[in-house]
């Protein structure tokens, strides 16, 4: 542990006692006194994932008052820009937040990511994803019983998919879009909900999303609606599969169906999913805007640190603030009014092992 002893250019002067206190809790492990996360404005940086670059993709949720991060992927040989091959994990980290640290404590059934994930009850749910060779349908749970991580299977769903996205409205979670496999030329419209407070609950179709299907949109939900944000859409020419980043937005209410909503104020794809929300708003942090595609570090200026919020009232978007780590395809986990954003993709191959919290109810500095 490290301490300051200068003030004014000076050494401070302790008294033997003060001193000798000083020499003691530096003897401590690093965990026993834990640091305080860094400030910015309503931003504070926690600690990073240790022995790992970060990760792309990753499932994350809040058990027990505590932070799951599982699988996702990066590159850890070479870049793609040198022929690098992306690789998939399956470790499930844990942050204890009375110490601050994360501590791998287990493994998804397999290495897995690019999938739907949400906090339920105490449990972890995650639903669908992929790894180096093909697309999933596994709908399972994590949870820790009695400090043991463990791994419930749940319905699968109807087709395999990967990045998709999907948000909590009440008990019930609703999946949107995605890819059915990794050579798959046109994304889904398809739309899913499982209620999870049914022991024997089973995936049902929902009515589909309107105009394109999608991957990397980012879903959200009050307490009555859930919303799809932007995204992009999948289409082939000459052979070629090429994409095109959306801006539309629409709401769903369970019984009613869909409609059309005001757009994002531009193109915006894998914004931090599922979108936070406070006070009847919704929040698009960060996300690709799809004018650097084709780009690689350094060449790639970073995805754009823009902070938007939609009005569910008024219908309309203004952005409020501007995240100090934009990243994009991260999870978000929400526990009241702190955001937790974690690890996610920090330009084109690059992943970054920081982890944020955004306090929604602190005044931004801009």
């Amino acid at each position: 542990m490290m301490f300051s002893l200068h003030e004014s250019g000076s050494l401070l002067k302790f008294s033997p006692i003060i001193a000798a206190l000083f020499v003691l809790l530096a003897c401590f492990p690093c965990w026993a006194v834990p640091s305080e996360p860094t400030e910015t404005g309503a931003w504070a940086k926690l600690p990073s994932l240790e022995k790992t670059e970060g990760f792309a993709g990753a499932f994350a949720g809040d058990v027990e008052g505590k932070l799951l991060l599982a699988g996702g992927a990066n590159f850890p040989n070479a870049k793609p820009w040198e022929g690098g091959k992306k690789e998939w994990y399956s470790g499930v980290y844990q942050l204890d937040k009375n110490q601050l640290r994360w501590e791998l404590i287990g493994h998804l059934p397999r290495p897995l990511g690019y999938g739907v994930s949400t906090s339920y009850q105490g449990q972890l749910i995650c639903v669908g994803g992929s790894d180096a060779n093909q697309h999933y349908a596994d709908t399972f749970s994590l949870e820790m019983k009695q400090s043991i991580l463990t791994c419930k299977e749940l319905p699968a769903l109807p087709k395999t998919i990967a990045n998709a996205s999907g948000a909590l409205l009440g008990s019930t979670l609703f999946v949107v879009g995605g890819q059915e496999t990794p050579t798959s030329t046109t994304a889904l419209r398809e739309v899913w909900s499982l209620d999870l407070a049914q022991a024997d609950g089973v995936w049902k179709i929902e009515m589909p999303i309107p105009g394109s299907g999608r991957i990397l949109s980012t879903c959200g939900s009050n307490d009555e609606q859930l919303f799809v944000f932007g995204g992009v859409e999948l289409f082939e020419t000459n052979g070629v599969v090429k994409r095109k980043y959306l801006q539309d937005a629409y709401a769903y209410r369970p019984g009613e169906g869909w409609r059309q909503i005001a757009d994002v104020p531009h193109p915006l794809a894998a914004s931090a999913s599922p979108a936070p929300t406070w006070k009847n708003q919704l929040y698009l942090v960060s996300g690709d805007d799809g004018t650097q595609v084709g780009k690689f570090s350094p060449e790639h200026r970073g995805f754009p640190n823009s902070v938007w919020a939609y009005d569910v009232e008024k219908n309309d978007w203004t952005e409020i603030d501007a995240t100090p780590a934009p990243r994009v395809t991260l999870p978000s986990v929400q526990i009241g009014a702190d955001v937790y954003f974690l690890s996610g993709e920090k330009t084109p191959g690059i992943r970054s092992p920081e982890n944020w919290r955004w306090n929604l109810e602190t005044e931004p500095k801009r």
